[in-house]
């Protein structure tokens, strides 16, 4: 259930990844990015992501605490906003502290689905690691985003990332690679606004 061209997380989003994956995989592929039909990113809502150039996170709480939404979502340079909000109108994120990092907690939510995914962040900056623990929650169960979309499936997504997690004035920008059809490959940059 990957995606390319795709962001998960500056957002607590509660939607099936799967789902969100072969919508945006259509509207992708018209942008300019590939894709297939994996899902996209969700979030659980107990998780939450910290990591800033200018956040000084030595302390052990996470800079960026609190819930945004979805502002834009590019991969490279090409703007998929508006294809991301077509099949999933809500992306949430939630960051909350953990040790010396972030818990992001994402929920996608469109009419058709509700997915949440985990991630936790550590290293905070411009060098994050990232570590997707998974999708927690489908609703209703192996929901799907579209027609085309794959089911949501509780588990799926797991994976390990580096990239960066900075702020932006009020945003919080987050920037990595992923191995799905969202993205196909290429970095994905997600800003999230609260």
């Amino acid at each position: 259930m990957a995606s390319a061209c795709w962001f998960q997380y500056v957002v607590t989003m509660t939607i099936t990844y799967r789902q969100v994956a072969a919508t945006l995989t259509l509207a992708i592929a018209l942008a300019g990015c590939g894709g297939d039909d994996d899902d996209g990113p969700a979030v659980d809502s107990g998780t939450s992501v910290d990591a800033s150039t200018t956040v000084d996170a030595s302390a052990g709480a996470c800079p960026y605490t609190g819930s945004y939404t979805l502002e834009s979502y590019a991969c490279d340079a090409t703007d998929i906003t508006a294809a991301w909000k077509t099949a999933i109108p809500t992306t949430t994120v939630t960051f909350t502290s953990m040790g010396t990092g972030c818990r992001l907690a994402i929920t996608y939510t469109s009419p058709m689905c509700m997915e949440g995914e985990s991630a936790t962040v550590t290293n905070l900056g411009p060098t994050a690691s990232f570590m997707w623990t998974g999708i927690t929650s489908c609703a209703p169960a192996a929901c799907k985003f579209s027609t085309n979309d794959a089911a949501c499936s509780m588990g799926d997504r797991v994976s390990a990332r580096t990239g960066s997690l900075t702020t932006e004035g009020a945003k919080v920008r987050l920037r990595y690679n992923f191995m799905d059809n969202v993205c196909n490959g290429v970095q994905a940059n997600i800003v999230l606004s609260k």
